[in-house]
Formats: structure tokens, sequence, C-alpha cells
């Protein structure tokens, strides 16, 4: 019992329990963001986000520009209601399909039928919707259009083993056909019955605001997104990790298709017809707008889906901007070239180049 004895310890009293632990002190909540938002921390997030900031600030420039010289030029201001108004009402069509087009870009692949493809969705929206009554059925058979589209886009370089383009060019020179044949006998087409409620402003915004957020989500947050910019970082990696990478090309020219109806609804409620010049030289409004909005040439995971909303807007005040600064509208998409061609050649990473010259 003694060595029994001996070897029990004693209880640790309440005291001694206190005393044992010992409180970590908290730093305060100010002094944690004054360390947060040091000279040093601050100059490594900026390099590390400089993709992104670039843009920004580029936008700020140009409504700086425009607000100097159009005023000293032509006497003409962007500060003016009429003017906003407009250019929401521009960047809103080209914002959805700028959208739409994230995922391609992001694999370091292009739709230049886009343009085309928009017109004949357009055409055959109007149709069907006069000839039912109802709209979403012409939104229907205009989305299966698109989405035949999707499928030739994604077969030509998986199964043909030829440049995603190659498909692109086809199509555009295919849907533009029908275009040129609709059109040979009438000048436009009209879409009849009252959808004034797709006009509203607030609509539009309210409509662009809920795409954004979904493209956003789909993009950061899902496979689609992932796998996009694994296919535009490495495809053959992509394709040996287990990516089926024809369907995650399919979905991403499908979410395009969905974009460009979405479009088009958007561009015929506002105009109320279709022409011949609907859709016209969409693809390289888009390229620009992605490009200057801070989109790599070859995609990959440096794609954000800010270069989509940023770009458009800077595109926009770009073109607008030059107009009221007294530049004739023949010449404003010169001058827009000739940017983007700086800023390619500024933003380029090695591997942008190398895929550039295949």
């Amino acid at each position: 019992m003694e060595n029994k004895d001996k070897n029990l310890q004693p209880m640790p009293s309440e005291e001694n329990k206190r005393e044992a632990v010992v409180p970590m002190e908290k730093t305060p909540w100010k002094q944690r963001i004054k360390e947060a938002f040091t000279w040093k921390n601050i100059v490594a997030w900026t390099k590390a986000n400089i993709t992104t900031i670039i843009p920004f600030v580029g936008f700020a420039l140009c409504i700086l520009v425009f607000s100097i010289v159009p005023p000293l030029v032509t006497g003409k201001t962007i500060w003016t209601k009429f003017f906003w108004k407009s250019f929401v009402e521009r960047s809103i069509t080209l914002m959805i399909i700028s959208l739409g087009a994230i995922f391609i870009y992001s694999m370091g692949a292009m739709d230049i039928s886009v343009g085309a493809s928009a017109g004949v969705a357009a055409i055959i929206m109007t149709l069907v919707s006069n000839a039912t009554g109802q709209l979403w059925v012409g939104i229907l058979v205009a989305l299966v259009f698109t989405l035949v589209c999707a499928v030739i886009n994604a077969s030509v370089g998986e199964f043909l083993h030829l440049p995603a383009v190659i498909g692109s060019i086809f199509l555009m020179f295919f849907a533009g056909g029908i275009q040129a044949i609709y059109f040979t006998n009438t000048e436009a087409v009209t879409l009849y019955g009252d959808f004034s409620f797709l006009k509203e402003t607030w609509f539009q915004i309210t409509f662009l605001v809920i795409f954004g957020l979904i493209t956003f989500y789909l993009f950061k947050f899902t496979r689609l997104g992932k796998y996009t910019r694994a296919i535009g970082t490495n495809e053959t990696v992509a394709r040996q990790s287990g990516v089926n990478t024809w369907l995650f090309k399919f979905l991403a020219y499908a979410f395009l298709g969905l974009a460009i109806v979405f479009a088009c609804v958007n561009s015929v409620n506002r105009v109320g017809t279709v022409t011949k010049s609907t859709g016209a030289n969409f693809h390289m409004s888009i390229m620009i707008a992605l490009i200057l909005g801070g989109m790599p040439v070859s995609g990959g995971m440096k794609s954000r889906v800010s270069s989509a909303v940023v770009g458009t807007m800077i595109f926009n005040i770009l073109e607008t901007g030059l107009i009221l600064s007294g530049v004739p509208a023949s010449a404003t998409m010169l001058v827009q070239s000739v940017i983007l061609f700086a800023i390619i050649v500024l933003t380029c990473r090695r591997k942008d180049i190398k895929t550039l010259q295949r």
C-alpha cells in the first residue's frame, strides 16, 4: 500500500490550473489592419494582381482623358444623362456576349463566327416568335441553332485534329451566307408583340448582373471554369489528367451560344428589327474588349471574369469618346486596333507568343 501511495500524484487544485493556463494575447484589430497595409504588403499585392489592376486604371484614365479632350476640341462632353444612358445600353449587349466568351478565351481559343451566328440566331428567334406569338419559343429554337454551332466548334479540333478556328471560319461563312440569302429580297424583319418591359434599363441591368454572377460562379467555383483554364494552360496535360476535353469545349461554346441568344433578345427588342448588319463585327469587338480587360492571349489560369466587364466598358468609352473628340467613326476601329496591338506587345508572355506563332 505504501508503494502504491508513493506512485499516486496529487490532483492539481483549481488555482494551479488557472496558473498553468497562459492566455494567448490577441492582437488588436487596429494593429492587424495596420500590419496588413504596410508598404511592403501593398507592393507585393500590387505585383501579384497587376494584370487585374491595369484595366481598371485604364478605364479611369479613359474617363479622365475624354472628360478633357472633347470639350476642348468639339465642345461636347461625356458628362450628360443621354451619354451615360446610351453607354449603358450599348455596353449591355456586348458585355453579355463577352461574359459568355470567357470560357472559350480561357482555353486559348476564339470564335470568329460570333457575329454571323448572332445574326442568324436573331433571324430565327424573330421569325419563330412572330409565327407562334411566343417569344420564349423563338428563344428556344435559336438556342438549338447555337448548340449545333457549339458541337461543330468543339468537334473540329478534338476529332479532326485541326485548329479550333477552322470550325469557326466555316460557321462564319455558312451563317453569313444564310444572312445574305435571307436579306436578298428584304431589308429587315420586324419583331411583333409587346415586349416593352425588356427595353427597360432597370430590367436590362438586373439581368446583366444576374448573368454576370452566374458566370462568375461557374468560372470560379465549378469544374467548367477550372477545366477550361486547365485546357488553356496545357491541353495535353489536362487530357492526360482525365479531363474530357471535348465535353468541356462543348460546354464552353454552348455557354457562349446561350449568351448570344440573350444578347439577341436584348438587341432586337431595343432596335425592334433584324437587319443584315445585326451582329456585324461582334467577333472583333469581343476580342478587343477582352484583351483590353486583361485577358491573356493564350488563356490559362490568369483568365478573369473581370476582363469581360472592364474590357467592354473601356471599349465603349473609347469608341464613343473618340467620336465625341472629332475622330471619324470609320477611323475609330483603326485607333482601337493600334491600342490593342500595343497592349498585346506590352503584356504578352512567352507562352502567348508561342501560341500566336502556332
